[in-house]
């Protein structure tokens, strides 16, 4: 496999200075970077709205510095292959067998979390990440090198350090115990969605001091790989075909991926096909998408879908191809997604006709997120109107969503 020396995509900058101290502006593509780039200097020059939110960032950096950072290797089991260094984690939704001595196999309860599947890698990656991101973004607004220091300490040891890093591959991802020989299933690929973020903030650590360019290039090489394992693999092929969000958040996986590891051919096909062979395949006429309709959580899917449609809209935008203004020749679209969803922000759960057995406020507070960002997008729509009606799931002052601009921020 052809190994990347640097990755024009991901390192495109120019110089400037902020806080005193030299600060290489990244190419960003799922945060939003005019929002973040304003907010920057809007708090910089004590004109910030939102002060909260950067407020409550710091305060959490300043205690992510005295985190130990996470690994693959702390986990208390083992993957079945009997390396450590493989990711291991077990499907959310699947429970002990009660008819079973054992408790094998395991069955299905469709939106009804097992909290001991919370535990294994799939928890280290999500502090990884979470702290990683953070710990960016206030590097981001500071320009603060102790920041910077850590959260590269924290990437060292996840994708760099032979003795800690993870193996680039989820074979053993999501797995059911009592099922296909306990291997991994294609569905756990969305275990890693979180980094589709980690991305840009790996972009803008890069211009820190603490970050060698030896560092950098195992990362893109470590994502060059994990991008050709999503290619060729069975899992990932088998979750390249799937027919709901798992699609769409493979799509949006593979290009920020593939993105880092300098990898332009993968993100040009992926791109081009993308409306065609994902949002006019998943999304009816009317705006509703049947997949996530037909869930236990069926609300909560469908924000979740239209977020990670999103995270694709932000990354297109900024390779020149705008996804909001394609439309099926039908009427799909994802603003149509965005209708639909809108229908049902603020009203009473019995007034909704589809299911959604626990968590109807978050999921009308992610719907409430969407909709704010679509109001600056499309004014003459009148979600302002529905939004004054669901005030109650109005955006926290402290939500990163005021500092990135990114939906599903949080």
């Amino acid at each position: 496999m052809s190994r990347v020396l640097i990755s024009l995509m991901a390192v495109v900058m120019f110089m400037m200075t902020s806080c005193g101290g030299r600060f290489e502006e990244p190419v960003l593509y799922a945060f939003d970077q005019t929002v973040m780039e304003e907010a920057r200097a809007q708090i910089q020059s004590g004109k910030f709205l939102h002060m909260a939110a950067y407020d409550k960032l710091i305060a959490e950096t300043e205690d992510l510095l005295n985190q130990e950072p996470v690994s693959v290797m702390d986990k208390s089991l083992t993957a079945p292959s009997g390396d450590k260094h493989d990711y291991f984690s077990m499907a959310p939704y699947w429970w002990p067998n009660p008819k079973t001595s054992d408790g094998l196999p395991y069955i299905r309860k469709d939106g009804e979390t097992n909290a001991a599947a919370r535990n294994l890698d799939n928890k280290a990656m999500g502090q990884m990440e979470s702290m990683v991101r953070k710990l960016a973004l206030a590097y981001y607004f500071t320009a603060d090198e102790r920041y910077a220091e850590k959260a590269i300490e924290q990437l060292r040891m996840w994708y760099v350090d032979p003795q800690t890093r993870m193996n680039p591959n989820m074979n053993y991802a999501q797995v059911v115990l009592g099922h296909n020989n306990n291997w991994g299933r294609s569905f756990g690929l969305i275990d890693k969605y979180g980094c589709v973020y980690l991305m840009d903030a790996i972009r803008i650590l890069r211009s820190s001091k603490s970050f060698s360019d030896a560092d950098f290039v195992a990362i893109q090489n470590w994502y060059d790989d994990f991008v050709e394992w999503m290619r060729t693999s069975k899992n990932g092929t088998a979750e390249s075909v799937t027919k709901n969000n798992h699609a769409t958040a493979y799509d949006a996986q593979i290009v920020a991926y593939a993105l880092m590891a300098g990898r332009e051919d993968v993100v040009n096909e992926v791109i081009s096909q993308f409306m065609q062979r994902r949002i006019y395949k998943q999304v009816q006429p009317d705006g509703s998408q049947p997949e996530e309709l037909a869930r236990t959580n069926s609300y909560s899917y469908t924000t979740y879908n239209i977020r990670i449609a999103l995270s694709m809209c932000n990354m297109a935008q900024v390779l020149g191809v705008d996804f909001l203004s394609q439309t099926s020749e039908d009427g799909r679209s994802i603003p149509k997604m965005i209708e639909f969803m809108s229908q049902y922000l603020g009203v009473e759960q019995s007034q909704y006709p589809y299911e959604q057995i626990n968590k109807w406020d978050s999921a009308q507070n992610q719907a409430y997120q969407i909709l704010y960002w679509a109001d600056g997008k499309f004014p003459d729509k009148g979600y302002d109107k529905i939004l004054a009606r669901a005030e109650k799931y109005k955006i926290a002052e402290a939500s990163l969503f005021w500092l990135t601009g990114t939906v599903g921020m949080n």
